[in-house]
């Protein structure tokens, strides 16, 4: 909501005699004269030193005092002979505005100028170049004193440090020939290092391209050209992208502050910056993120995408990069932004991951080949590290330092809570703007927090207030106890879940004493399982003997390491200290075969533990941690484990006890728990997650008992590309069929990945990219002998649980079953007699088995175009609770825009006439199935196959997923008429009676010949393949996306 004009009135009168606009824009050689000059505090402080104190807070001006003293007298004693020049990150220059002649104003960052809506005046104009108000200029004038002011005072004490500021709005091609100036003509007869945080290390490397013989003469005798990256999302970062459709941390606060324009007004105002584009993600697989299209009705300019495209070419010039002359800083350890996909125009699914500092992952950010540093260190924050301070100054010396790991996983970094901070930070933001009182000290809290928005730092005030005060260390008691986490007494007890995963081992035991709960809520989107998310499960009586039960999301299989499993347990302490519980019990999380070993899961679990209590902002709650095993080797080697982690030197903040109980006898009932794992056993199979990045494969193999480590193979495109179509048009050609099989499983497959493809059912974990191949035809070769994995033992397919939206309300499992069944619904020359034969047959055959079995089985048949009336049928859908749909007809699939994708009913005179999957289903519940035998040759041509097919059909059947359809069954290519009904009546005669439809067509009718014994999908799946294999028609198009073992109807 705006604030009224009346109320924007105090704001206005208070943008003059600005002396904290006067500090922003006081020239650095001034400052740190002035700052050095200011006497120790007394009653008698200068203006000049109540300004800087104003400014920074206290604290930050005694530490800045220090520095520009010492480096004062270091200069006195030795004049620096190499120059060193900074260069800020985005947003973090000072930018001033000059007005038809008037002195500056200072808009960025000046909170008073923005709450009277002055953010407008930085908007551009379309080409990006001039500011979009006449008679206006901004100018770049100081680089931000709150992020730089360590750095440079810092270095300032050993180097001639020349902070370069630049308008981060514009082309940074502008920034790169600005630089080149500057050194050309102040510095051109000395050496010269770069030291560039975030965006300007672009401009640096611009520089470089730009201008390569004056990068080539920084160096004289040895003595400079170096370039230290601190943190540069040398490939972009993912942020920008949420900065563009405004759900960026910094534009959430900016519509806060601004009292003039909404969040939605301020993104259209960002979106004219041409430099911001440039740090657009860029690589394979990103390429989408530079169309216009993709991002629907988002004010994003066409003309900056293909200059920041062109400029992401020109910038992967090997010669930017120097192994020699370059070094590179990075952060670790922080939730940060790491992949995307495009939901539909202008949304975008995210993933996150820990390598990285909150703003770039070491992906886009580490250039291949330089010699890399890494410090558990938030992105804005590095500049302010002091030891990341001392190690560019040794760097910059010698291009070593001894200070920072050399590889990330020796670093321990505690889990950015900037976003709570800052949440924190911004109450009260519009009361304290209108407040024609507001003091300095409300102005500050107000700055800092856009300043630590905009540079992705841990807001300052708040790590003050976080650990000013003074307390003592936080006891922590782990106790490990011999027994069965399913039958221990807690407050709470906490288990893991993987994304997607079925729960196994300890969350299947507690789930079968919850009835299964756990399941089916993971199952309908109630319970999902991303990376740190809790969800809370109260339990009856009777069920545990613990009062909750906690589940942990740890993302994706395969991908848990250290630092997500100290998040996970960070998150875990943080709420039992918030709910007030003194203790919880859980099994070593991580853990498991194949995972992290015993000894990086327990010093994880303590690790991020202590780091949450440490963190807590009042004297946490929490004091015990019971960490249950039921192996009573592992208890032994557990115990041996904590007590020597108990004679370690933890951080001061963390006083820890160990407590192992060796007396408790043997767990009870764990007879019980086996019991019911079997059954999951059974169920389980093989979770196979297939990941693609260029012409790499990746693969994570996931059993009840074990995960895999993961495997990647390297292929040519082309290659795979030329298979997939040889397999899906070589239909039933019996040997061919068998060659390409074979071919694709060993191209493909890692060839340890064979043998564990023959127990239980397949589940393959896809996105859209390796959706598109033929998985069900891959032939490798197992004890077994060589199987088609769509034939035995079955195979079905998922999205990514991390790229996909949770589920609607799916209709519950039931004894009774209610279908719709909608074949050949467009009439003329859309007519298709083989899909009106499919729904003839369809229907008959569950007339039979309602007939037989006795079911509660209730068929509403639409068959034809007279009976499709494409509105009567979403009248339908609203009335009605159907458990399965059933569609044979023309189908479109746009793979852009999957929710556009649907059923054709006809045609109008604007072309074809179209349900879409959101049409179909603005019903009350989604259904549990949707078989479609839908032939895409009204908008695709019909023989086209290969990789284009396969994309169709995952496009259509996510559309569907994200209604909240439970499973989807589709052809990915057009299947012979034949064959398409006798795929449907076997799979139904599984699926309802597990037998084979030739039984069925046995019975006599109008009596009951016996009771229903439904087979899981994957079961009634791979039957109704085998059976047009065995007659040597086309089987390997259909494709099953959901839930291997979910049944249709509840047996009786």
């Amino acid at each position: 909501m705006r604030v009224p004009a009346r109320d924007r009135a105090g704001v206005n009168q208070h943008m003059s005699n600005d002396i904290q606009s006067t500090v922003a824009l006081m020239n650095w050689e001034e400052f740190a004269d002035r700052l050095a000059a200011c006497s120790r505090p007394s009653k008698r402080a200068s203006s000049e030193e109540k300004a800087f104190r104003e400014y920074f807070g206290d604290p930050e001006f005694e530490r800045l005092r220090a520095l520009a003293k010492r480096a004062l007298q270091s200069r006195k004693r030795t004049a620096p002979e190499t120059t060193v020049i900074v260069l800020p990150g985005i947003m973090g220059s000072s930018l001033a505005a000059v007005r038809n002649g008037v002195k500056d104003t200072l808009i960025w960052i000046n909170a008073l100028a923005l709450a009277a809506g002055r953010m407008e005046w930085l908007k551009l104009t379309p080409d990006g170049r001039r500011e979009a108000l006449a008679g206006l200029q901004i100018q770049p004038r100081c680089i931000d004193k709150r992020v730089y002011a360590r750095l440079i005072l810092s270095l300032s004490a050993h180097w001639d440090v020349q902070p370069f500021a630049y308008d981060w709005r514009k082309d940074l091609d502008l920034a790169a020939d600005a630089l080149a100036a500057t050194i050309r003509e102040k510095f051109a007869s000395r050496p010269v290092h770069l030291v560039a945080h975030s965006m300007g290390g672009l401009v640096a490397r611009n520089l470089i391209r730009r201008h390569k013989a004056l990068w080539d003469s920084l160096a004289i005798d040895g003595r400079g050209g170096r370039l230290i990256m601190l943190g540069t999302p040398n490939w972009g970062s993912f942020d920008m992208v949420q900065v563009f459709t405004g759900e960026q941390e910094l534009v959430k606060l900016l519509s806060l502050v601004d009292l003039k324009h909404d969040r939605e007004e301020l993104t259209s105002i960002i979106s004219t910056f041409a430099g911001a584009y440039q740090m657009l993600p860029w690589g394979p697989g990103f390429e989408f993120l530079y169309r216009r299209e993709a991002w629907g009705d988002r004010a994003v300019s066409e003309m900056h995408l293909k200059r920041a495209c062109a400029f992401h070419e020109a910038l992967a010039d090997p010669a930017t990069i120097s192994v020699e002359r370059m070094r590179y800083i990075a952060g670790t350890g922080h939730k940060t932004l790491y992949g995307i996909e495009t939901w539909e125009p202008g949304r975008f699914r995210l993933a996150f991951t820990l390598d990285g500092d909150g703003r770039v992952p070491h992906r886009l950010g580490l250039p291949p080949g330089v010699p890399a540093y890494f410090c558990g260190e938030a992105h804005g924050d590095l500049p302010r590290n002091e030891k990341v301070i001392r190690a560019v100054h040794e760097l910059l010396d010698s291009g070593h330092s001894s200070l920072l790991a050399a590889n990330a996983d020796l670093v321990r970094a505690a889990p950015d809570s900037r976003r709570l901070r800052l949440e924190s930070s911004t109450q009260g933001f519009p009361s304290l703007l209108v407040n024609a009182e507001a003091g300095a000290a409300d102005r500050r809290q107000i700055e800092e927090t856009l300043a630590a928005a905009a540079s992705g730092a841990v807001l300052q005030s708040s790590r003050k207030r976080a650990y000013s005060s003074v307390r003592r260390p936080n006891r922590l008691t782990i106790e490990l106890r011999l027994g069965d986490i399913s039958q221990t007494k807690a407050p709470a007890i906490a288990v893991g879940h993987y994304a997607g995963v079925r729960p196994v081992n300890a969350i299947g035991a507690i789930d079968s004493l919850l009835g299964g709960w756990i399941e089916r809520a993971a199952r309908e989107g109630i319970i999902g399982g991303e990376l740190g998310r809790l969800h809370f499960i109260p339990t009856r009586k009777g069920q545990l003997q613990a009062n909750a039960v906690i589940v942990a999301g740890l993302g994706q299989e395969g991908r848990l390491g250290t630092a997500e499993l100290r998040l996970v347990m960070y998150n875990l302490a943080a709420a039992a200290s918030a709910l007030k519980l003194n203790s919880f019990a859980t099994v070593l999380i991580g853990a498991g075969e194949g995972n992290l070993s015993e000894a990086e899961a327990l010093r994880a679990l303590i690790e991020g533990a202590g780091q949450a209590l440490a963190r807590s902002q009042e004297a946490p709650s929490l004091r015990r941690i019971v960490v249950v095993e039921i192996n009573v080797q592992r208890h032994m080697r557990l115990a041996k484990l904590l007590r020597t982690f108990s004679g370690e030197d933890w951080p001061s903040s963390l006083k820890l006890a160990v407590k192992v109980s060796r007396d408790q006898a043997a767990p009870k009932k764990v007879g019980n728990r086996a019991a019911g794992e079997r059954i999951k056993v059974a169920r389980f199979g093989v979770r196979l997650t297939v990941e693609k990045e260029g012409g790499v494969y990746r693969y994570t193999a996931l059993t009840r008992r074990a995960l895999a480590p993961m495997r990647e193979v390297e292929v040519e495109p082309a290659y795979v590309e030329a298979i997939a179509e040889r397999l899906t048009k070589n239909l039933g050609a019996g040997g061919d069929e068998e060659r390409y099989g074979r071919l694709l499983a060993a191209y493909l497959l890692p060839e340890e990945l064979h043998s564990m493809l023959g127990v239980g059912p397949v589940t393959l974990v896809v996105d859209r990219s390796t959706a598109a191949l033929p998985w069900e035809m891959a032939l490798p070769e197992r004890p077994g002998g060589a199987l088609f994995l769509g034939l035995e033992p079955g195979l079905t397919r998922q999205f990514r649980a991390d790229l996909g939206p949770a589920p609607a309300l799916a209709s519950p499992l039931r004894t009774g079953l209610r279908v719709l069944v909608i074949a050949d619904p467009a009439p003329g020359q859309l007519h298709l007699e083989g899909a009106l034969e499919e729904g003839r047959s369809v229907v008959r055959l569950l007339e039979r088995l309602r007939r037989a079995l006795n079911l509660d089985l209730e068929v509403v048949s639409r068959l034809g175009p007279h009976e499709c009336d494409p509105v009567e049928i979403l009248a339908l859908l609203v009335e009605q609770d159907f458990d399965v749909i059933h569609f044979a007809g023309h189908g479109i699939a746009d793979e852009q825009q999957p929710q556009k994708g649907g059923w054709v009913f006809g045609t109008t005179g604007n072309g074809l006439m179209v349900i879409s999957s959101r049409e179909i289903f603005q019903a009350r519940r989604a259904p549990r199935l949707v078989f479609a035998n839908a032939c895409f040759s009204s908008a695709i041509p019909a023989r086209e196959a290969g990789l284009a097919a396969g994309r169709r059909l995952a496009g259509m059947a996510e559309a569907f997923f994200a209604c909240g359809v439970g499973n989807y069954i589709g052809a990915a290519w057009p299947v012979d008429d034949a064959a398409a009904v006798e795929f449907a009546r076997e799979f139904y005669a599984r699926a309802i009676a597990g037998c084979s439809a030739e039984q069925v067509d046995k019975w006599p009718l109008g009596e009951k010949t016996g009771t229903a014994e439904p087979a899981p999908l994957y079961q009634a799946l791979a039957h109704a393949r085998r059976k047009l294999h065995r007659q040597g028609l086309g089987w390997g198009g259909y494709q099953h996306y959901g839930d291997a073992t979910a049944l249709l109807v509840r047996r009786q």
